[in-house]
């Protein structure tokens, strides 16, 4: 759930380190100091016109407090009564109205962008979220999501926002982290020109390649296959990628697996899709193997990679020559069971049974 965040305290907070700024680069003279009561006369009016809608308890008092010190700016500003009385007139007939106006327009705006932004990150359904946290008064916004995955695992994403210097929010990235019965299993921080989706995300973090388009230097579209090693860090959040970029035909590949493993009729092209998103596939194997196997793209051997029913790498020859065992003592077990029966019977014939 969101923080309860006081944005009345925020708004304050901002002022001080605009204060700081801009003393710094203006100093501390009668002039510079008559430019800084400007502008903090400006930027607490116009975030009482945004805050006081509809205040919690927490942010009332501190509004109370901006309001009390705007209103002895205003007088030290405008020191003549009727020159103030105009000003208060300006103000509540124009000014309040049009940054409302302007800030809601600005908030639409960012909205728009960032649900699309998450709508290609695979992310939509959390689009919702996104109007709380807009507030205006917070230059980093932090947005928390939770998915339950398979095997008692979860995703955690969180989503960072930052606001510009016009007050426009924008995406700057995403941290994914996949945790198994509450204990963080690995995580990685996507930045903001990231394309990796969330599904996606959970692929690599489990270790399984994907598939991605990029531009080249030339304008041209090209494929690479990225992959964590998720045993190497290059910083705290950030997994070693390794990058694939040469040709690599999973089509071709299944095609030379699949029969060998005994998985006929399947559809590749479908096969295909699902191993470039970085997907696991599981399927039952038939007698005499019968277990569950589960088949991952591998571009670094530019195979299918297949794994046991324990989710340990096992080769096609390995997998083959168990089918072969296999097949071997089915056949052992019905001689036997012949000569047995034959047995019987030579048996019965010869003490009469029967």
């Amino acid at each position: 759930m969101k923080k309860d965040i006081n944005k009345a305290e925020q708004l304050w907070q901002n002022w001080e380190e605009r204060q700081q700024r801009i003393e710094k680069l203006l100093g501390t003279s009668a002039e510079s100091t008559r430019v800084i009561q400007q502008e903090k006369y400006d930027f607490m009016r116009m975030g009482l016109y945004r805050l006081s809608g509809q205040p919690n308890e927490k942010e009332k008092f501190y509004l109370n407090a901006i309001r009390l010190v705007t209103n002895n700016l205003q007088k030290k500003l405008y020191p003549n009564r009727f020159v103030r009385l105009l000003h208060q007139i300006k103000t509540n007939l124009y000014d309040k109205p049009m940054h409302l106006r302007r800030f809601q327009q600005q908030k639409d705006a960012s909205l728009d962008l960032l649900r699309q932004r998450f709508k290609t990150l695979g992310l939509s359904s959390y689009s919702g979220k996104l109007e709380n946290y807009l507030d205006h008064e917070s230059n980093l916004v932090a947005i928390p999501m939770t998915t339950q995955l398979t095997d008692k695992r979860t995703l955690d994403v969180s989503v960072q926002l930052e606001k510009d210097k016009t007050g426009e929010y924008h995406f700057r990235g995403y941290q994914a982290t996949v945790l198994r019965d509450g204990q963080i299993e690995s995580t990685h921080a996507f930045g903001a020109d990231t394309i990796v989706k969330a599904q996606e995300a959970v692929n690599l973090l489990s270790g399984r390649p994907v598939l991605q388009s990029y531009e080249t230097a030339d304008g041209l579209v090209a494929q690479k296959w990225i992959q964590f090693d998720l045993n190497v860090k290059t910083g705290t959040d950030q997994y070693k990628t390794r990058e694939f970029h040469h040709a690599y035909s999973l089509e071709k590949s299944l095609s030379e697996v699949l029969p060998k493993i005994g998985l006929t009729g399947a559809n590749k092209k479908d096969m295909v899709y699902e191993l470039q998103q970085g997907n696991q596939i599981a399927y039952e194997a038939r007698p005499p193997i019968s277990e569950t196997l589960y088949l991952e793209a591998n571009p670094a051997n530019r195979s299918v990679l297949i794994r046991d029913q324990n989710k340990q790498p096992v080769s096609v020859e390995t997998l083959v020559a168990r089918k072969e065992d296999a097949q071997k003592m089915r056949v052992d077990n019905t001689l036997t069971l012949v000569k047995s029966k034959e047995s019987d019977k030579e048996q019965s014939q010869t003490f009469g049974i029967g």
